[in-house]
């Protein structure tokens, strides 16, 4: 398992992986002795201490955290599912707070502009360096045409969006929806 301390509002630049024992793992970097000579240089200290503060926050506060992105996430959901224009792309059991969702008829690449202009910031999938747009593989492996995984974007909530922003973000989705008719 890998943890990225910046995706769990710790800082930037570090991260934990946690192995087996026994799990056989290649050096990426030759030098010391460091972690049991799995890597060189010097530890992150800083860094360590705020991702491991982070982790405990984390377990301090995750029921309550969960729960505010889940009612929030719920304002995303009712509107979805009172719009025919968007689909939601996952179904089944998924993280709280990571919506992946699909618009009819407009490609991922104007949401993405269009929200942004209005302070919005979501996310699509990768487009190449000729800025073309490129369709999402995990969404293709999940059975989604060409066609649907580009008009896909991703909405992520977090503990620290309020109603007041969730519902922002719905208002200027609809608005771009009925202007795009």
């Amino acid at each position: 398992m890998s943890i990225s301390g910046h995706k769990v509002c710790g800082p930037k630049g570090i991260g934990l992986l946690y192995c087996r024992d026994k799990t056989p793992l290649l050096r990426t970097m030759d030098g010391g002795t460091q972690e049991r000579t799995k890597r060189a240089g010097t530890l992150n200290t800083p860094g360590i201490v705020g991702l491991g503060k982070a982790i405990e926050i984390i377990a301090q506060t995750k029921k309550r955290s969960f729960s505010k992105v889940e009612d929030l996430e719920k304002i995303i959901l009712d509107y979805v599912e009172t719009n025919p224009k968007i689909i939601l792309n996952t179904s089944g059991e998924r993280i709280p707070g990571l919506l992946n969702v699909r618009v009819q008829g407009i490609q991922n690449e104007d949401l993405l502009i269009k929200l942004d202009l209005d302070g919005v910031g979501v996310s699509a999938g990768s487009a190449c360096s000729s800025g073309a747009i490129k369709a999402s593989r995990v969404l293709l492996n999940m059975g989604l045409t060409e066609k649907e995984s580009i008009s896909s974007i991703r909405i992520s909530i977090g503990k620290v969006n309020t109603k007041r922003e969730i519902k922002r973000v719905v208002k200027k989705l609809d608005k771009i929806i009925k202007e795009w008719q």
